[in-house]
């Protein structure tokens, strides 16, 4: 329904969630570049891994041996799940979570995220989730030819811009990328000559997305490891999970294809590759009991040639509640000594904490003001070495939402702000009927927050989702969580005539 676009903005960038040990570096030290041998897991959980047991979720990444996962549709649960396996490092803006720190770019709507497997020493992961309709595997069994398939991913092909140029800026920079998520469009290796007929819906087509992504250097890990599709057709969707209701697409016969996928750039070796599911799949090699959701994951066992990622200061989470500490991480050469965290607008830092070169600083925020800081690493010399960002909440404050007037007239925009919003990667608003209940009412209107905690939208001829202007009536504009209908704020305005 909707869907990320974003760009890396650089190596010296803020964190969500990054502790690299206590250790220093004289600054004439160098760090020289490393192999590491790292298993990355792509999971779609299904509306939050909620629906059949929540805690066959970190199970499932648990018996994969997975270091660094990208999840999809984790409504709000991204950081729940690293919680449950004990991992510290989780962004919600990207739905990623990792046994490994993890360094974010400044633009929250960016796909990327960098894990430091090693002090300075990195590797990039895009994790996308493309739109899911129209579904190919769906027309091709009904009877759809293959330039009407190939013309349906037109949507799929533009969502996926971002992601490619994100992977793009990232080997721009000598930094080895993984793009892995959920594709909704079956490969191109997968529908080929020999496979016609396999599955009844399977011809030879030339699938526009898995196209795109290789013509862009990046390669398919399964594949690599696995090339016959006959042999091994990797099928992640559907998965015969429990049943939920009355959607169970495992048993129901939906036509089955490989649509959750991992594609690895050079400097990285593919090792291993392993489908995770349910017991009685075929194409399951490791089993989890119950199994969770409706796809299927992909466990990849990958060597990386890791890069330098430039100097970073990294908070262990982008917001938290004042009177809390908060932990700060720090990379650079020469190597850090102190960080300075100034309030937005202010000229002087309210705090300064010595840290003795790479490491981790504890910040007391308790006499530090609401809002956004901005944290400065410095070296010995007092000159910049890294920046970023924190915010600082009131303790127990949820997420507010805020229209900027009581009434508009027919066709006028409708301006709104939030605050102490989570952060997660689909964040969205929504324009409703007053008092509608977002889980069974329809929108009127929405957009994404663009994954920020502080921010601001307008709605106007260009909003999507339905018919502009809005007639008169009453209205609420709701703040949901990360692509669910969980409702986080709620504003109500009318539309008079």
């Amino acid at each position: 329904m909707r869907a990320s676009r974003a760009t890396w903005l650089g190596a010296a960038a803020i964190g969500l969630a990054v502790a690299l040990g206590a250790c220093t570096a004289p600054e004439s030290e160098t760090t020289p570049s490393e192999a590491a041998t790292v298993r990355v897991m792509q999971f779609n959980v299904e509306y939050g891994g909620t629906l059949v047991d929540f805690d066959s979720v970190p199970a499932a990444v648990d018996a994969a041996g997975a270091d660094v996962v990208a999840l999809q549709e984790a409504y709000g649960n991204s950081c729940d799940v690293a919680d449950a396996l004990g991992w510290a490092y989780c962004d919600r803006r990207t739905q990623t979570i990792s046994r490994y720190p993890l360094v974010t770019p400044d633009d929250p709507e960016s796909p990327a995220v960098l894990v430091a497997v090693e002090p300075g020493q990195v590797f990039g992961v895009v994790n996308v989730h493309l739109p899911s309709a129209p579904y190919g595997p769906n027309r091709a069994a009904a009877g759809a030819t293959e330039a009407e398939l190939i013309a349906g991913e037109k949507g799929r092909l533009k969502a996926l811009e971002p992601a490619l140029n994100a992977a793009d800026s990232l080997r721009g920079d000598g930094i080895p990328v993984v793009l892995i998520g959920d594709f909704n469009a079956p490969s191109h290796l997968d529908w080929v000559a020999e496979t016609k007929g396999l599955r009844d819906h399977v011809t030879d087509v030339q699938w526009p997305v898995s196209t795109a992504v290789e013509a862009a250097g990046l390669v398919d890990a399964y594949r690599q490891v696995h090339p016959d599709p006959v042999a091994d057709q990797g099928l992640t969707w559907p998965a015969s999970r429990p049943k939920v209701g009355t959607y169970n697409p495992g048993p129901d016969g939906k036509p089955a294809d490989r649509i959750d996928m991992t594609f690895v750039s050079d400097g990285i070796a593919v090792e291993d590759s392993s489908i995770v599911g349910e017991e009685g799949s075929p194409d399951t090699e490791v089993v989890v009991a119950p199994w969770p959701t409706d796809h299927r994951a992909v466990v990849s066992q990958l060597n990386v040639s890791l890069a330098e990622s430039g100097p970073y200061i990294a908070p262990a989470t982008t917001l938290i509640e004042r009177g809390t500490a908060a932990e700060v991480n720090v990379y650079g050469l020469p190597a850090p000594s102190a960080v300075l965290a100034t309030p937005a607008g202010q000229d002087a830092p309210a705090l300064t904490e010595d840290v003795d070169g790479w490491g981790t600083v504890s910040l007391s925020t308790r006499d530090l003001p609401v809002g956004r800081l901005a944290l400065l690493a410095v070296d010995a010399e007092g000159d910049d070495v890294a920046s970023g960002q924190l915010w600082i909440s009131k303790p127990g404050a949820s997420p507010t939402l805020n229209v900027g007037k009581g009434a508009y007239n027919v066709g006028e925009p409708i301006d709104v702000a939030w605050s102490d919003a989570p952060g997660n990667k689909w964040d969205w608003l929504g324009v409703y009927k007053r008092g509608s209940d977002p889980n069974v009412a329809y929108y009127k209107l929405w957009t994404y927050t663009g994954a920020t905690i502080v921010g601001s939208a307008s709605f106007d001829a260009k909003a999507k989702g339905g018919a502009w202007p809005l007639p008169p009536g009453k209205y609420d504009m709701v703040l949901l969580e990360d692509d669910s209908y969980d409702e986080l704020a709620r504003a109500p305005f009318a539309i008079q005539p």
